[in-house]
């Protein structure tokens, strides 16, 4: 676990057990990034999904390999996000942009 300047603890898992951090989902967005591997069993590249949660962000990337950024301030309250055009994560943190 790191903590970084924007009050949230980053946790990565490589398990296929250990998903999201909270049940209260409030916001899903998923994209294929570029130089994504194909999944043999499917025939297509596996998507990157973020999720933000009331505790959390949670980005599920290709390989299902789960980072969890954790919110430690009670005042902090993630309302949306999305891809950009280059694969970075855009959220909105009371009232304003950030980028992940």
């Amino acid at each position: 676990m790191v903590e970084d300047h924007l009050n949230v603890i980053i946790m990565v898992s490589s398990s296929y057990n250990i998903f999201i951090t909270d049940e209260y989902i409030i916001d899903v967005t998923a994209t294929v990034l570029p130089d994504t591997p194909i999944d043999e069993s499917m025939g297509i590249p596996n998507p990157t999904i973020a999720i933000a949660t009331k505790l959390s962000l949670s980005i599920i990337q290709h390989d299902r390999r789960v980072v969890n950024k954790k919110v430690t301030d009670p005042d902090v309250d993630i309302t949306s996000i999305d891809f950009t055009s280059d694969g970075n994560i855009v959220g909105t943190r009371n009232h304003y942009n950030y980028v992940y």
